[in-house]
């Protein structure tokens, strides 16, 4: 019998098919919401590195949960999301894209594992988003590709990024709309359990 997770997972990135669907899905929600500065719910990065949005996901999940408290002071991480937390979301961008440790970081975890990374230039049909539980129990998509976040809905203090309610509001709308296309996958940060 599993036991419940004392830290419950408030972000998590998941992989969905780039579809015409989801392609005109994400044009009629366009956000609308300022994410400048530290006073922003939650912190988003405009997408503007090519075949990097898993990047981009593990990016807004760490830097909107609690695995922030893990981030080691002074590491590069830590210093990236220092230096992007006051940007505009154009100068976020420009940040990630000249940051030198940011590209061996990534450049690093791409040589890893047994599946061969895309090459930058390559045409994609898979996408990482981040669905995000911020501390008022708004539950955000964070998509790169988007004009900024989009709110989804609410949720209660009892339910995680893993609730029904919020796979339903998150996650769960990408396989509706892709019918028998089941390439989906879908990751939490929580904490560990003893």
């Amino acid at each position: 019998m599993a036991t419940p997770n004392p830290d419950p997972p408030s972000t998590g990135p998941s992989l969905h098919p780039l579809s015409r669907p989801n392609a005109e899905l994400m044009n009629t929600h366009p956000s609308s919401l300022c994410v400048d500065g530290d006073t922003a719910p939650v912190v988003w990065f405009r997408q503007t590195i090519r075949n990097a949005c898993g990047l981009m996901g593990l990016l807004h999940a760490v830097a909107n949960g609690p695995a922030r408290d893990y981030i080691e002071a002074s590491s590069d991480l830590d210093t990236l999301l220092q230096q992007a937390l006051p940007l505009h979301p154009a100068e976020r961008a420009a940040l990630l894209e000249q940051s030198t440790a940011l590209a061996n970081a990534h450049r690093s975890a791409a040589s890893q594992g047994d599946t061969s990374a895309p090459e930058a230039t390559d045409d994609v049909d898979l996408h990482y988003v981040c669905f995000v539980k911020t501390t008022d129990g708004a539950f955000w998509e964070l998509d790169g590709r988007r004009k900024g976040p989009l709110q989804r809905g609410q949720l209660e203090e009892s339910e995680d990024v893993l609730s029904t309610k919020a796979l339903t509001l998150g996650p769960l709308k990408f396989l509706e709309r892709e019918g028998a296309d089941l390439r989906f996958s879908a990751v939490a940060l929580a904490g560990a359990t003893d």
